[in-house]
């Protein structure tokens, strides 16, 4: 589309607007819409009321047409500039919404969808929140099935679509939203011919006078002081604003992940994912006093900053401190300082996100009944802001950098197998102090290689394995050569271990010992 001409005070309808502009984007800096809430009843049916009204009339009628006055904004953007209101959302997005309503009413989606949607998305889009861009991406292309007259709730049928994430119930925005298609439906659910007249009249029914101030650049600042009625972000919200911007500086690649069945960017896919599939993982998790989990997310976010350390670099004992220690709020600025949210950080936050959503009312798991590793007991507790010990991280490393390397759906049996050795290694190795964690954990980064066949590798000769008690990776190897020599040699391990883990738990005696007692001939072996 060429570049956007400058207008200053043209006459114009909601569905000219989109000829002069490729897009429209509420800027993150704008508040939610408003229009909706149950504060605004009053001023929402006037407004609907008033639209109603100048739709109803003769097309010759001198009151016409309804004037919504100025709406003024700047255009964003070098390769897809977009215009931004700075005055006019609120009217804005109950048009656009509008708009949607009279073309299912009248059964013209079609025409609706040559102005509104571009590459299947919404060219009306909301950046407050990546849900509820989303949304509107989503609700575009879908209309139902049934007519109005027959639909007793119109926001009870959207939420009740597949593809409608009930997290996004605590989106202010589509929230509103959903409020506003009510407060239209219950309005207009009897009228005919009205799409016409709103969208495609040559004789305008509804407009407004549009300011652009072409390419002016507004700053945040002047935005806040312009709207100071705006409504702030959580710092949560902020969080992964800045988040999703450092994630495109980051990874600049273009076709990163697949999404909906196309290549988008990483920051593309963090964004709509945050809101959507990984929201819905977390509201399982959620603090039922709140309804919210900005706080478990953030706690995941510390746990994986400490597993992806580079255990060599300067001041790394004090960030590992500092990450692991619950209840600290953490600042972006801080976890940039912190040399966190690098290339490995968000590829394996990204990567875990993805392996446990899915499932239904928990995570999804990739170690079913496995008595090493319990992934939900794991997960909960990280979610949960309880301080992990090492030997807790260690683990959770291994589990996580398994499921990075080798990708669900993976080999349990193999899984399995790396966690039990792991969990061997680290429950049975003196772990206590930052510097012994970090020894540990590069020894499982160096083992990760092997990951996929770690009882081959403990039976080379001259593999080598560090950073654990010396006699427990002697054990390890010994076990490993008995568990391939044959299936009753790993029962005879596997139980015997099994029993130590009992006896260990109630009387705190040697792990040592009690593999060889708990019916496993030692003798002569070890």
């Amino acid at each position: 589309m060429s570049q956007p001409t400058q207008y200053r005070g043209d006459r114009v309808t909601f569905r000219e607007l989109f000829a002069h502009h490729s897009h429209v984007a509420i800027p993150i800096i704008q508040r939610d819409y408003a229009q909706g809430r149950d504060s605004a009843v009053e001023l929402r049916s006037q407004f609907l009321d008033a639209m109603y009204s100048a739709l109803s009339k003769h097309p010759e009628d001198a009151n016409l047409p309804l004037d919504l006055d100025f709406v003024y904004g700047s255009i964003e953007g070098k390769d897809s500039p977009a215009f931004c209101p700075l005055d006019g959302q609120q009217r804005l997005t109950t048009l656009f919404l509008l708009h949607w309503y009279l073309a299912w009413a009248d059964e013209k989606t079609t025409d609706f969808a040559t102005f509104a949607t571009q590459g299947g998305r919404s060219r009306f889009a909301y950046a407050v929140r990546a849900s509820s861009g989303e949304f509107f991406d989503r609700l575009v292309s879908w209309f139902p099935d049934v007519r109005p007259v027959g639909v007793p709730s119109l926001p009870h049928l959207i939420e009740d679509q597949p593809w409608f994430f009930q997290w996004w119930k605590r989106d202010p925005t589509i929230q509103s939203a959903l409020t506003m298609l009510d407060a239209i439906h219950d309005r207009f659910h009897e009228s005919q011919g009205f799409y016409d007249r709103l969208a495609i009249s040559e004789t305008p029914y509804i407009t407004f006078q549009l300011l652009d101030l072409d390419n002016f650049g507004l700053s945040d600042d002047l935005y806040i002081k312009m709207n100071a009625r705006g409504k702030p972000l959580t710092p949560f919200e902020t969080f992964k604003a800045l988040v999703e911007k450092h994630i495109g500086e980051v990874f600049p690649e273009p076709n990163a992940r697949e999404l909906l069945g196309q290549r988008v960017s990483l920051k593309e896919y963090f964004s709509r994912q945050i809101d959507t599939t990984w929201a819905e993982l977390f509201w399982t998790y959620r603090d039922k006093t709140t309804n919210l989990f900005d706080e478990r997310i953030m706690n995941l976010i510390r746990a994986v900053g400490v597993v992806t350390r580079d255990t060599d670099a300067d001041g790394v004992d004090q960030v590992l401190e500092t990450l692991r220690e619950p209840g600290t709020a953490l600042s972006f600025q801080k976890y940039l300082d912190s040399k966190c949210l690098d290339r490995s950080h968000i590829d394996l936050l990204i990567t875990l996100l993805d392996a446990w959503s899915g499932a239904t009312d928990t995570i999804r798991t990739h170690l079913p009944g496995n008595p090493y590793f319990d992934e939900e007991r794991a997960f909960s507790r990280i979610i949960g802001g309880v301080k992990a010990t090492y030997v807790n991280l260690l683990q959770f490393c291994a589990y996580a950098e398994f499921l990075r390397k080798h990708k669900p759906p993976v080999n349990a049996d193999r899984f399995a197998e790396w966690m039990r050795v792991i969990r061997n290694l680290t429950i049975n190795s003196n772990i206590e102090r930052p510097a012994e964690f970090q020894r540990s954990l590069r020894s499982v980064m160096d083992l990760l290689q092997y990951s996929g066949g770690i009882l081959a590798f403990l039976t080379e000769k001259d593999s080598k394995v560090e950073g654990f008690s010396v006699q427990q990776i002697r054990e390890e190897r010994i076990k490993a050569s008995l568990i391939l020599k044959s299936n009753r040699w790993k029962d005879a391990v596997l139980k015997a271990e099994l029993y130590t883990r009992v006896f260990q738990r109630t009387n705190r005696v040697s792990a040592r010992f009690l593999w060889c007692s708990g019916g496993v001939e030692c003798q002569g072996i070890m």
